[in-house]
């Protein structure tokens, strides 16, 4: 699977990996203890690794004919398979 930039940017699990990762970063160059940056980062690696999961769980029940093609170009066909 192929992942565009822009679609990654607009990812909210990318979002929070870059906010716990930038909040980590900020706590070891403030002087906090690790236990204080896991309590602030595992709220955001939870979230995460619930909606990999949610995420898991839509790819097996997709319909691949309602799918957007690959060039992401929507026709007025592919949006009408999308909503029947």
């Amino acid at each position: 699977m192929q992942v565009s930039i822009p679609t990654l940017l607009q990812s909210k699990k990318f979002g929070a990996a870059v906010l716990a990762s930038v909040l980590s970063f900020l706590g070891v160059r403030e002087g906090l203890d690790v236990s204080q940056i896991a309590l602030i980062t595992a709220p955001l690696y939870a979230y995460i690794g619930g909606q990999g999961l949610a995420d898991f769980g839509k790819e097996g029940k997709r319909d691949p004919s309602k799918s957007v093609p690959s060039g992401g170009i929507v026709t007025a066909e592919t949006a009408r398979k999308a909503i029947l």
